[in-house]
């Protein structure tokens, strides 16, 4: 390793020369790494604010489209005065005669 022994200016030692390789290809490779990780992270918060961004313009379209769809639809007429007590006795009523005549009906085929 002749460029070794040039750069380090010692003499010849094959396991110095390996130890100072070694450290300066973990030295690159880590900043090398850095960069790689930092450019990722800085794509990646672009992407999310974006991302929020874009929803958030989604959300307010939809709460837009809805609130217009509300103003234009008329609104339904409700029964202010609606005896309870009275509707629920009319529907009784109505399932007892329908119950009456599904058993004379039943009778019928039964004969």
């Amino acid at each position: 390793m002749p460029f070794v022994n040039a750069i380090l200016s010692a003499p010849s030692d094959p396991s110095r020369e390996a130890f100072f390789l070694g450290r300066s290809l973990v030295r690159e490779f880590q900043r090398a790494l850095g960069e790689v990780v930092a450019d990722r992270l800085s794509d990646f918060g672009i992407w999310e604010a974006e991302y929020r961004q874009t929803l958030q313009q989604f959300v307010q379209e939809v709460i837009q489209q809805a609130e217009t769809d509300l103003e234009q639809e008329p609104a339904p007429s409700r029964p202010t005065d609606v005896d309870l007590q009275a509707l629920l006795d009319d529907l009784r009523a109505e399932i007892a005669a329908t119950r009456f005549a599904l058993q004379q009906y039943r009778q019928s085929l039964s004969d």
